[in-house]
C-alpha cells in the first residue's frame, strides 16, 4: 500500500498565505464599508460626523433661510418656603428675511401660577425694518388692580399698537461693529463641548442628528466678560466695577448650576438646527456646593427649569405687514414717567 505524504509543500504554504491575505482584505473592505455607510456607528469611527462642526454649521445655516417659524418655551417650577410657584413663558415667531427689509411677527404669552391661581399676560410684536411695534392683548386683573392703586389705568393702553421708531427719536442703531465684536469673542473661546451622541429622532418629517453638548464654564466666563466689555465700553471705565468681582460672581453662578448640558437636534439632509432643549434641577444642596449660602428656612426650596427652542416651516413664505395705525411707544410709558416726577401719584392721587 502506497504511503500518503500529508506534509505541506511550499506551494501549499503560498496558497495558505494568499487565502489569509484575501480574507484580511475582504474583512478590511467590509469593515470600512460598514463604518462608511453607517450600518455600525461606534463613537471612534473616523466616518462619524464631527458633532461640534455640525452644530456650528447648523446655527449658521439658519441665516441662509428666507422664511421660518421659531418657538421658545421656558417652564420654571419653584418651591419657595413651601409655596409652589410656576412660570410659563412662550414665544411664537414668524421670520421673513427674503427682502432687504427684515420682518418678524411674535406672539408672547407669560403665565404666572401662584396659590392655585394662574395669571396670563399676552402681547404681540412686529418688527418691520428698524421699526418695532408692540401691543398688550391680555392683562391679568390683579396687575390691573395694582397699577390702578398707583394711579395708572392700564386698560386704556391695551389692544393698541405702539411703535418704537429710532428715526422719530433722532437715534440710530449701528450694531455692525458690535455684532462683529461678539462674533470674534465667540470664535476666541471654545464655549461648547461635545458630550455624546443620542438616539436619532424624526423632526419636521426628517431624520436628525441628536447630540448632547455641555458648556465649558471657564471659557463661558471669559466670553461673557468679553461681551460685557463690548456692551459697556469696558468694565474698567465703570466706577466700582472690577473684573475680579464680576468673575467671582460668574464663578459662583456657574458652580451652582454646573454641569450645564443641553440636547441638540439637527436635520440630516438640511443640516439646519431644529431643536435645542435644556433641563436643570436646582436645590439647596446644589447651591451650597457652588458656594452660595442658603438659610435654614430655604433648605427645602427647589427650582426645576425646562427650556426648549425649535425651528419649523423652513422657507415657507410668511405674510407680515405693518399695523395700519400706531402711536409712539413713549405715550405708553408717559404715565409712569409722570408718576415718578410727581410724588403725589404714588398713592394714586396725582395732582394733575
Amino acid at each position: 500500500m502506497e504511503e500518503i505524504n500529508n506534509t505541506p509543500t511550499k506551494k501549499d504554504f503560498k496558497k495558505l498565505y494568499l487565502g489569509i491575505a484575501i480574507g484580511v482584505v475582504v474583512l478590511l473592505v467590509g469593515f470600512t464599508l460598514v463604518l462608511a455607510t453607517g450600518i455600525w456607528k461606534p463613537s471612534w469611527s473616523p466616518f462619524q460626523v464631527n458633532a461640534l462642526k455640525m452644530f456650528n454649521s447648523s446655527v449658521e445655516r439658519i441665516s441662509d433661510l428666507e422664511y421660518y417659524h421659531a418657538d421658545l418655551s421656558i417652564d420654571v417650577d419653584i418651591v419657595d418656603n413651601g409655596e409652589e410657584i410656576g412660570l410659563e413663558y412662550d414665544v411664537f415667531t414668524d421670520i421673513d428675511v427674503s427682502t432687504e427689509i427684515p420682518k418678524s411677527s411674535t406672539e408672547l404669552t407669560v403665565g404666572i401660577i401662584s396659590q392655585g391661581i394662574k395669571m396670563i399676560l399676552n402681547a404681540e410684536a412686529i418688527e418691520y425694518g428698524e421699526v418695532a411695534y408692540f401691543k398688550l392683548k391680555g392683562i391679568p386683573m390683579l396687575i390691573r388692580m395694582q397699577l390702578t392703586a398707583l394711579g395708572i389705568d392700564i386698560s386704556q393702553y391695551a389692544d393698541k399698537w405702539y411703535r418704537f421708531d429710532p428715526a422719530e427719536l433722532g437715534i440710530s442703531f449701528d450694531d455692525d461693529e458690535l455684532a462683529e465684536g461678539v462674533r470674534q469673542a465667540w470664535n476666541n473661546h471654545s464655549v461648547i463641548r461635545f458630550v455624546k451622541r443620542l438616539e436619532q429622532e424624526v423632526i419636521n418629517n426628517e431624520n436628525t442628528y441628536h447630540y448632547l453638548f455641555s458648556i465649558d464654564e471657564e471659557e463661558a466666563k471669559e466670553y461673557i466678560l468679553d461681551v460685557l466689555n463690548l456692551l459697556q465700553g469696558g468694565l474698567a471705565d465703570i466706577p466700582g466695577t472690577e473684573f475680579d468681582e464680576v468673575y467671582a460672581e460668574l464663578d459662583k453662578l456657574f458652580n451652582a448650576i454646573s454641569p450645564i448640558e443641553f440636547e441638540v437636534w439637527i436635520g440630516k439632509s438640511t443640516h439646519v438646527l431644529y431643536k435645542v432643549r435644556y433641563k436643570k434641577y436646582v436645590d439647596s444642596t446644589t447651591l451650597q456646593a457652588g458656594g452660595i449660602s442658603v438659610s435654614q428656612e430655604d433648605m427645602e426650596d427647589i427650582m426645576d427649569i425646562t427650556a426648549e427652542f425649535s425651528i419649523s416651516d423652513l422657507n415657507i413664505p410668511k405674510t407680515i405687514t405693518q399695523p395700519a395705525e400706531s402711536e409712539s411707544l413713549l405715550e405708553l410709558f408717559m404715565p409712569i414717567f409722570e408718576m415718578f416726577q410727581d410724588p403725589s401719584c404714588i398713592d394714586g392721587t396725582c395732582s394733575y
